[in-house]
């Protein structure tokens, strides 16, 4: 709706950081404007967020899995089920 009104709006993170950081060129002053290595650690943040999630749930899902072997046996039953068909 606010796009339609020209006002826009955005909920892309990686988005708002590349115009928080182009924000000078542009010929704004802006002293919100992220400097380089501002813009390097908030990407590197993003990318190990995103990774240390995924890792977190492997890991857990690799110890339950261990301590329930009954449901390990069903989930290699059912993958190879879906194989077969």
């Amino acid at each position: 709706m606010l796009e339609r009104e020209g006002q826009g709006f955005q909920n892309d993170f990686l988005e708002s950081l590349i115009i928080k950081h182009s924000k000078a060129a542009d010929g704004e002053a802006d002293k919100e404007k992220l400097t380089d290595k501002q813009m390097k650690d908030n990407v590197l943040t993003l990318l190990v967020a995103g990774h240390d999630t995924a890792t977190a749930a492997l890991t857990w899902l690799i110890k339950f899995l261990g301590e329930n072997p009954r449901d390990l046996q069903r989930l290699g039953y059912s993958h190879f089920a879906d194989e077969l068909c």
